[in-house]
């Protein structure tokens, strides 16, 4: 990923922040760094009307951006924060092949509309 930011108050909890960490390092490792390097990800540390703990992951290049909120039990296996990486990054990709496809569909397009 081009930058990770992660809120302080996720960094001050390391039972948030160990399982992060280490399922980025899954995340390259397994999809490997120079495919992401376009991509930023930010953690942020939120509260629900009760005063728990939830945790937003938002991914952005320089185009788009997706994101996604988790209760923060959800994240206490760092495999299960690679894939959450990975379904939000899928999220992302979705978002730009559409927006390719109906650029190329317009391209093809004549000026009649055949």
């Amino acid at each position: 990923m081009k930058s990770i930011e992660i809120d302080p108050g996720i960094e001050a909890d390391p039972s948030l922040l160990d399982p992060i960490r280490s399922g980025h390092q899954l995340f390259d490792a397994e999809l490997g760094r120079p495919a992401w390097k376009d991509f930023s990800a930010e953690w942020k540390l939120l509260h629900d009307d009760r005063g728990r703990p939830l945790v937003r992951l938002e991914i952005a290049d320089a185009t788009d951006r997706v994101h996604a909120v988790y209760q923060a039990d959800e994240l206490d296996d760092p495999r299960r924060v690679k894939a959450r990486l990975v379904w939000v990054v899928g999220d992302l990709l979705q978002i730009q092949s559409h927006r390719l496809l109906e650029k190329l569909q317009g391209a093809t397009t004549d000026p009649e509309g055949n």
